[in-house]
Formats: C-alpha cells, structure tokens, sequence
C-alpha cells in the first residue's frame, strides 16, 4: 500500500469536508436561515425559555416547527434538525433543549435473559458457550454425528443457574436452531422439586436449512427458586433414515420476567387478596368510598365498562368522566387499546366485588377516574405527551376535582430533579395542590434504581411488596426484588412507602395487546356479554394504583388537606417491617415508611406535614434546589443518614438483598428524629457523591446538553 498516497487522499478529503462546512456557514450568514448541509433529518425536542411565547418565536426563528405548547414548564414541543437544535442551545433566552424521548409504564417487567453455564455434547465435550448464548447471526455450535433412532438420539445437556427469581416470575425457555433431514426434536427439562422430567416437542418439519425459533412457557410448571438454580436440559434429535443429517444451535436461554404473575397454585389465583393487605375493609365497614374525589389517571386510556361506569350506591356520582387523549387516537380518553390504563383504573375505582372474598377489585370504588391518554397503544409514550397530560390535569382540576394524579410510569434518572422537564410538571401539579403518586419502577433490588417521576422528592413515590400468596399472613410479605429502590442521586430516601404490587386483577378489554400478551394471567370473572375478563398482573404500577385509591379515601373525609399533609399520613400510619430483634428487616431505601395502612392513613391521629425543608415554588423558580440526608461511605460501601448537622443517625445499608427470616410488619418501630430522613436541605454540589456518580448511559449533565430519557418497561 502506497501510504503517502493515502495520506495525500485524506488531506484532499479534509480540505473538501471543511470547504462545505465554510460555504454552509457562509450561506447561513447571508440568508440568516438555518444551515443544513450535513442533516436535514428531524427530531422531536422539548424546549424551554422564559415564557413558552418566548419558546415559539425562537424555534420559528431558526426555522423549527413547532408542535405543541407546555405552558406548565414554560416550553414547546417542536421538530428540529441538529443544526437548529444547535442555534437554539446558543440563544440566551433559551434555558434548556431536551430529547422528547420515549416513555413507558411500569406494570411490563424487565426480562432477565440466562444462558447456560455448563453445556456438554453427548461425547461430554464442551460448547462453546460464548456461540450458544449470544443470538446472533454466525455464532453457532454445530451438532455431531446424528443417529436416525429417536430414543438413541444425540444429545446436548444444558446447566443453567437463575440466582435472582422472584416467586410468581413469568418463566420461559428460547431454542433456536438451524437443520436440514432432522425427523424429531425435542427439549427435556429436569425438575429436582418434583423428580421428573418434563417433554416439549420441536417441529423441525416447517424447516429446510432455516432457523427456528421455539419458545416455551414454562411458567406453569411451579419451578422453584432451587430448581432453577440448578437445571438441567437434554436436546434430543434424530435424522430422516438414509440422509445426511445437518444442525448447529444458534441460541438457547431462559428468560424471566420478574413476578409476572403465579406459578401454580390455581386455587389461590383470586387476584384480590392483596385489598386486604392495605387495611380498606374498615374503611368501607364506616361508608367511606372515595366519593367526590377525581383521580386522574395518566397513562393509556380507560374502556368505559361497567364496573368502571358505576358506583356503589346509586345516588353518588362516579365512575369514569370524560378526559383528553393526547395521542391523537381518541377524542376523550375513554378507550383503550392497551389494557394498561384500564386495569390501572380498576385497581383505583372498580365498584365491581371479587365473587370468592366478597371484596371490592377498587380500592375507591366511589372515586371517579379522569383518563388522560399520553401512551399509545403499545404501551409507549412521550415526554411531551406525559406533561401535556399533567398540564391538562392542572387546567381542570377544578372542573373534575382533580386531587390526585396517578402516574404509573417511570424513566431512568438523566439529570438532577430540578432539571429535568416532567419533574418540574410534577412539582407544579403538586404546588398546585394536586397529591402525585408515582411508582418507584420496577428496576430493582441495586440501590439508586428509583426512576422519573418517582426520584422527585416532593411526590409520593410506591414501591411493591408481595403476599408470598399467603394474604392473611403478613409475617411472610417481602419487598420484591423488582421493585426499584432509592436513594436519589441528591440523596432523598425513596420510595415513602410500599404496598401490594404482585398478582393484582383488573380487567382487560378482550382486544388489548395486554390482554394477548399476558393470556396465561387470565383468571375469568367474565360477566355475561361483557367484552372483558380479569388478569393477575404485578409491578409497581399496581402498588402505585392502590396507593392512589388510599389518597382518594384520604381526601374524601378530609378534602381541606394538603398534599404535603397527605403525604405525611400515608407515611406515619405505615407499618415498617423489623424483625424480632427489632431491627430493620428491608432498609428504608427499599420499604421507605413501611407499607400502607388504609384505614390508620384516613382516621388515625396524625397531624403533620412531610417536605420539610423544601420549597416547591422556590425550586420551580430556580432560585434554590435540595438535598436529602443520605450520604456514602466509600471505604465502607455504606449508605447512611445525617441530622442536620451532618452527623450520622445509625441508619446504614450496605446495597444488600437479603430475604429475611423472623419479621413482622409493625407500626411499633419508632424512628429516631422523627422521620427526619424525609426532610430535605438546601442543595451542595459538594455534600453528595457528585464526582464518583455516572449517570446511567454514561450520560453527563450539562444546562444546555441533551437529556435522553427514554423510558423502559417495567413490571410483568
């Protein structure tokens, strides 16, 4: 190779390249319009100025479109291409320009994926597991010599390890592979719990030389935590008799979906049980239903059916009002074509009772919901879409009586609070005198997991607690291992409180993509001609649900309280899990408070107000933002919790799960100070762990940089 030819080419090339980006500038100076020699490619961003006028006739100027306005955060939605994005960035009355990036709810789990540990061939050779587990495209194991006998076939044996199952995980089994003359296949799975193996057959005749892809559900067959940390497979093939037989195995794995619902046990498949856990009995027992108080329910929609439509007694007023859909598909928001928002809905103010426990599926049956439709029917949404829903909720509050906000969503944390755009929606509704209840997410059990809006320290954030199917028995009730857990980057404890987040029912319309995609979650209650039947789904938007159903009870027998005062209730009627010795059994960054207690939350003596320290208006103006008390040990990989002063209050954890034995969930542990840990202090770059903390994405903050927030499923 001639390399001073080359590096003559790359000069010409370097030259050529900086001559268009001069004549692009310089034609941009002259016509004053935006330049766009290297990409007129489109995208949709948020941005913010001083007033959203100030927004609109900015983005005009560089020639952006602008697609809506936020008036809640002073901003606009607008289609910009990377140069103009840029010009804005540079004008001064521009504050910030974020991605509108993708949002989703938070009832869909992250599926965990395994690949096999130990893998042998029938020669007891090792595989390559590296070619085994990765699913792509030209890494493949090949097969050996394959007989034409079924029973004396050839065959792989597979050892997988699963150390992180959660009771109630949806679990399934993905086999990929390529043949040509296979006659039979087929995969056995060894259960060590039952002492038998279990059979599924491969049909290798849809195939030529071409790949196949078999899944199998396996989520029925009441695997426990044992079995899987240890299974063991066979793959078995035999060939077509007198032909040349060819196969490689491109991918086999098992995938788990965090509490997706029960493995067996179908005689406790009622999907109610969990009411009980949150104490509302007694509440109903004196007449409180939530009437009068309008949830608004920020997600994808709500079919209007009739256990949604109607109330408990026919002289009050509930069921479902009309709302806005802000994605273009329905006028109102009344339709759903996700199920999502409809089982949301449910869990709040279904007046419908569960036919074997006699108890209602809504925890306020008499509240009425406003559907606010910001996610589409694949379960996605946009920043823009879920603030616009806020804003709308704030603009009409006082139509509906909008008292509380119910955001089943959540998305990982790119930015400090105060900085990031559905944050500062959020403070306002708050301000605004608006109680949000946000889910924590579903990325647990690592420790600063909790995502937006629930990193927000003025919301009341919800993390997930199972019943380990044993409803009356509160002894054995744990934190989930999906359920995300704080602190917050600024230090805030999160989540405030817990509550039932696994095995929820609620209805899906026949049509939903839920509905389909969860169909082994079905457990019927199907009432003659109605288009929908009940489903068992879990994660912290359920949790999140029924917290916001407690506030609505709350509010409707005291409608002068604040939300900071709501807030402080929910939390000091909580009932912390401790052991016998009476220590913490979950620390407060994973139960926060305890879990709730419906009842103790409404009537109990509790007189006070939470966020202390902080000034929702002041950090809406920028002039001053905050802190939390927690801080981190570094020599010791230690969270713990100062006083105001700075000095530690015995609380500490070190980013461990463990399941404990021996606790009790009990309203007899007495913090020290108070619960001084949900207080917040003016903000110090220096008091944190600012230096040592990435952003996830590697993403690094900065007022004019990009923040992308796209949001990830959740739980199911």
């Amino acid at each position: 190779m001639d390399i001073k030819a080359t590096n003559s080419k790359k000069q010409w090339f370097i030259l050529f390249l900086g001559t268009l980006l001069f004549l692009g500038n310089f034609g941009k100076l002259l016509t004053s319009e935006p330049s766009s020699v290297l990409d007129n490619t489109t995208s949709s961003f948020i941005v913010q100025a001083t007033n959203a006028e100030t927004a609109v006739t900015s983005v005009e100027q560089v020639g952006g479109v602008v697609i809506s306005e936020l008036q809640v955060i002073n901003a606009v939605t607008a289609e910009l291409t990377v140069n103009q994005k840029q010009e804005l960035e540079s004008l001064t009355q521009i504050l910030r320009v974020w991605k509108d990036s993708e949002v989703q709810s938070t009832s869909i789990a992250q599926s965990q994926t395994f690949s096999p540990v130990v893998a042998e061939d029938s020669n007891y050779t090792q595989m390559d597991l590296d070619k085994i587990s990765t699913c792509q495209d030209g890494q493949y194991e090949e097969y050996g010599r394959i007989p034409s006998r079924p029973r004396v076939s050839y065959e792989n044996w597979y050892q997988f390890n699963v150390p992180q199952y959660d009771e109630g995980s949806q679990i399934q089994l993905q086999f990929d592979f390529k043949e040509q003359n296979i006659n039979e296949s087929r995969l056995w799975l060894y259960q060590n719990s039952t002492n038998e193996w279990h059979e599924f057959t491969i049909n290798s005749y849809v195939s030529d030389n071409t790949f196949i892809r078999s899944t199998f559900d396996l989520t029925n067959l009441q695997f426990t935590s044992a079995d899987l940390v240890n299974l063991d497979m066979y793959f078995q093939a035999a060939k077509i008799k007198r032909t040349r037989a060819i196969a490689e195995i491109d991918c086999i794995n098992l995938i788990v979906s965090n509490s997706s619902g029960t493995i067996g046990d179908e005689n406790n498949r009622n999907g109610s049980d969990a009411k009980a856990n949150v104490n509302a009995g007694p509440v109903w027992a004196i007449g409180n239903f939530g009437q009068g108080v309008g949830v608004a329910v920020i997600d994808s929609g709500v079919e209007p059916f009739h256990s949604l439509s109607g109330s408990t007694d026919s002289y009050v007023q509930s069921g479902i009002v009309n709302g806005v859909d802000l994605t273009g598909t329905h006028q109102n928001g009344i339709s759903d074509n996700n199920g999502h928002g409809t089982s949301i809905a449910s869990i709040i103010s279904n007046y419908l009772m569960n036919p074997l426990n006699g108890e209602y599926f809504g925890i306020a049956p008499d509240s009425h919901i406003v559907p606010i439709t910001s996610l589409k029917e694949n379960g996605r949404g946009r920043y823009s879409t879920i603030i616009a829903g806020v804003q709308w909720a704030i603009e009409n509050k006082d139509t509906y009586n909008i008292r509380v906000i119910n955001m089943s969503l959540s998305a990982p944390a790119k930015s400090h609070y105060w900085d990031d755009p559905l944050n500062q929606a959020v403070m306002r509704a708050w301000a605004e005198g608006i109680v949000v209840v946000a889910a924590a997410g579903n990325h647990g059990p690592d420790a600063m997991s909790i995502g937006v809006p629930g990193n927000n320290p003025y919301v009341i954030t919800v993390g997930s607690l199972s019943d380990a199917r044993t409803p009356a028995n509160w002894q054995d009730d744990y934190v989930p291992r999906f359920s995300a857990i704080g602190p917050t980057y600024e230090g805030f404890v999160k989540p405030e409180i817990v509550a039932p987040g696994v095995r929820i029912a609620g209805p899906l319309p026949d049509w939903a993509l839920l509905a389909n995609k969860f169909s082994h979650r079905k457990i019927g209650y199907r009432t003659s001609g109605a288009p929908y039947e009940y489903y068992e789904l879990s994660g912290t938007s359920m949790s999140t649900a029924q917290v916001s159903g407690i506030v609505a009870l709350i509010l409707s027998e005291n409608p002068s309280l604040t939300p900071d005062e709501v807030k402080f209730r929910l939390m000091a009627s909580a009932k912390t899990a401790v052991t016998n010795e009476g220590q913490l059994a979950f620390s407060i960054w994973q139960q926060g408070a305890g879990r709730v207690d419906a009842f103790d939350a409404v009537y109990g003596e509790h007189q006070g107000a939470a966020n202390q320290g902080l000034d929702v208006w002041a950090d809406l103006a920028g002039t001053q933002h905050f802190g939390g008390p927690t801080r981190y040990d570094f020599d010791t990989n230690t969270f713990y919790i100062v006083d105001a002063e700075g000095n530690a209050t015995g609380y500490a954890w070190s980013d461990g799960y463990a399941n404990v034995d021996g606790y009790a969930w009990s309203d007899g542990y007495a913090w020290s100070d108070g619960y001084a840990w949900s207080d917040g202090y003016a903000w110090s770059d220096s008091y944190a762990w600012s230096d040592s903390y990435a952003w996830s994405d590697s993403y690094a903050w900065s007022d004019s940089a990009e923040a992308s927030m796209a949001v990830t499923p959740l739980e199911d």
